[in-house]
């Protein structure tokens, strides 16, 4: 990809383009406060917080305010795994006090600075006012624990041990249920870590009753599910892209980048990718969970060096992509311990290049890139969830996770936006197709002038065929040009796909594609099956206090038409008074049979045969001044006159089909009101 064009204009098609841009920025605006309030936390600003290994919840109402955080000063002690049985034998403990959540690391105790590795005992008490069923949502804790709740184990993930040898990680998020024997509730962890660089508990617990913890956990897991979803599907159809378009690589990386974040997003949070593959092993886990955030980060440096060639040079991403190629190696060849150790200059690199991308949309901007502004806004949301889940996974912040919901709306506008630049191109294509169209008929013009100077009368015919053409081909280029004419969102979608759908079926007719012409058409069903279809009924939901009726020769005879261009003719003559009508109208529709000789007509001549004539009468209305029948039919007229309330060409369709099947029209219009056409078609003639 060149990168979005700078081209400014008031196509109708840009037009359209800018409305459904500033229709996805409100959604995506509404569905990130949703995000807000699906993820907030569950406490409330003025909830109590541990403090010194206590926390008193007598006066939360859990009925009411729902579950809580269980947040704050908890009891540490380092190099140590002790139950309530040893905490019974301590006269006097003499605990450190660590911030939960939060990792363990750099933590002083006894004047000695700890590191990531090493095992310790967390432990928190709990008031509360009733003894009820209760529950806690155990999230990850680095990186092997065991929950002991009133002396009582209650669940255990990995095998925490006080050595490398002994212990054995695992990550399992938990809902731990229980019943508390007393008012004062002893939950005690123990924690052991020698296979990652962070260890502890760094993600806040919730407490709060059975339904309570479940129905949030649900609610998680289900969001999580649609974001996996939606990320799966917009990757697809980036591949489907890049498989009808392979120049335009951007589609491709913004495939790959999404299937590495639903990846990334059954790695982390619920982990769901535990219960995919039970048995995989620890290393291997953490390694796709890595893997997924810094290889996605090569294809966001490809897909933004694609994209914003000038903003975002190629030298930019290839310096990431080595960096990246670089951590690879790291993360296959080594283990945990070491590769964990990435996390912090990857970060860094993260950021980096994120604060590149920012410089590049901002100049994209400034330059009035096509779509920068809706670029800039869905970026401007991904930087700051992902700063603020390296803050949070740090430990510096304690607040909501939001990455994936941030990396959803990137590539939600993305592919919104190489969408509209692949349909802009086809567009080009059929362009391009249509100017080589006109230079070979002009050239096939000249030859067949040359031919014509030999016989005048041939000439004669030749030239009025050739201004018909070029009559059609006009009305054509004009037609398309309509239906992206007016005011973009001005009807429904439904209703403006069957303006549009109506108006080009009429520009293929009028073109001379499709309708294969059969003998035996009855004129008379014909009509009625226009008058019971649903075209016919939507028309008259507009014009309420309109009426037709019809008077109808039973002994009509047969003629040779095509069915589908007289029933387009029939809508298009019944709607065009219709829809030009201030208020409602009457129309009476008739046929006949009428065999006449030689004769001219108001709009041209017609041979000497029998015809079944269509004559469609306005009783009174006064829908056709007098002063327009000379101009009626003009192609030019009639597309000044088409409004958005038609479905159809009008008056051109109704003379191209009736001109193709060797017919004429007459018309009849008093200055006082009132109009009368009559339609001549061709009676099948008898061998």
């Amino acid at each position: 990809m060149d990168g979005y064009s700078s081209t400014r204009n008031n196509d109708p098609a840009d037009c359209a383009s800018q409305s459904l841009a500033s229709n996805v920025w409100i959604q995506c605006i509404a569905l990130f406060l949703i995000y807000l309030l699906c993820w907030s936390s569950p406490a409330s600003a003025t909830a109590p917080e541990v403090r010194q290994g206590l926390i008193d919840l007598r006066d939360w109402d859990f009925h009411e305010e729902g579950s809580i955080n269980l947040s704050g000063q908890y009891e540490f002690y380092w190099e140590q795994h002790l139950d309530s049985s040893s905490f019974a034998l301590m006269a006097n403990p003499e605990p450190h006090y660590q911030t939960v959540p939060s990792t363990w690391n750099n933590t002083i105790i006894n004047g000695d600075q700890i590191h990531g590795e090493g095992f310790a005992t967390y432990r928190v008490n709990v008031l509360v006012s009733e003894l009820r069923r209760y529950a806690i949502k155990v999230p990850d804790i680095g990186t092997a624990y065991r929950l002991i709740i009133d002396g009582k184990l209650m669940a255990t993930v990995g095998e925490p041990g006080e050595s490398l040898e002994a212990t054995d990680p695992d990550y399992q998020p938990l809902i731990v249920e229980f019943s508390p024997t007393s008012r004062r509730i002893e939950i005690i962890f123990q924690v052991s870590n020698f296979h990652y660089r962070m260890g502890g508990i760094w993600l806040p617990l919730t407490m709060g009753s059975v339904e309570d913890i479940r129905r949030e956990t649900e609610d998680r897991r289900a969001l999580s599910f649609i974001l996996f979803g939606a990320i799966v599907i917009i990757g697809f159809y980036n591949f489907a892209l890049f498989t009808l378009r392979r120049e335009d690589r951007a589609s491709l990386y913004l495939g790959f980048f999404c299937l590495l974040l639903s990846t990334r997003l059954l790695a982390v949070g619920e982990r769901f990718l535990t219960h995919i593959l039970p048995g995989l092993p620890f290393e291997w886990f953490i390694r796709i969970e890595y893997l997924s955030w810094i290889l996605a980060l090569s294809l966001f440096a490809a897909f933004a060096s694609s994209i914003l060639p000038r903003e975002f040079p190629n030298k930019a991403a290839k310096i990431i992509h080595c960096l990246v190629g670089v951590g690879t190696l790291i993360i296959l060849l080594t283990n945990v311990q070491t590769f964990s150790h990435i996390v912090p200059p990857f970060q860094v690199i993260t950021i980096l290049a994120l604060i590149g991308g920012t410089i590049a949309f901002v100049l994209a901007v400034l330059r009035r890139l096509e779509g920068s502004l809706i670029l800039a806004f869905a970026y401007a949301l991904l930087f700051y969830s992902v700063v603020n889940d390296i803050l949070v996974n740090a430990g510096i912040i304690d607040t909501i996770l939001m990455l994936d919901f941030g990396l959803l709306c990137f590539i939600f506008f993305q592919s919104l936006l190489i969408s509209y630049r692949f349909t802009q191109s086809f567009k080009t294509i059929e362009k391009q197709k249509e100017s080589l169209e006109a230079a070979n008929l002009g050239l096939q013009t000249q030859e067949k002038l040359r031919r014509q100077a030999e016989d005048e009368s041939q000439n004669l015919h030749s030239h009025i065929d050739l201004a018909q053409k070029t009559e059609k081909i006009e009305l054509l280029s004009d037609g398309i040009a309509n239906l992206f004419k007016g005011e973009p969102g001005s009807q429904g979608d439904y209703e403006s796909q069957s303006q549009f759908g109506a108006i080009f079926q009429d520009l293929l007719i009028i073109g001379g594609r499709g309708g294969i012409p059969e003998s035996g058409v009855n004129l008379n069903s014909l009509i009625e099956s226009v008058l019971d279809s649903p075209e016919y009924g939507n028309l008259l939901k507009t014009r309420p206090s309109s009426e037709v009726t019809c008077e109808l020769d039973a002994a009509l005879p047969a003629i040779e038409a095509s069915p589908e261009h007289l029933r387009r003719m029939l809508l298009n003559v019944i709607e065009y008074p219709l829809a030009k009508a201030a208020e409602g109208c009457h129309l009476n529709l008739t046929t006949r049979s009428e065999t006449t000789m030689t004769r001219a007509l108001f709009y041209n001549e017609v041979r000497a045969a029998e015809y079944v004539v269509i004559g469609i009468e306005d009783l009174g209305g006064g829908i056709i001044n007098h002063d327009e029948l000379d101009v009626l039919f003009e192609p030019k007229y009639a597309l000044q006159t088409l409004n958005r309330s038609s479905r159809g060409l009008g008056m051109p369709l109704i003379w191209s089909v009736v001109s193709s099947h060797g017919g004429g029209i007459d018309a009849l219009s008093e200055e006082s009101g009132g109009t009368h056409f009559d339609i001549y078609l061709p009676v099948v003639r008898q061998s």
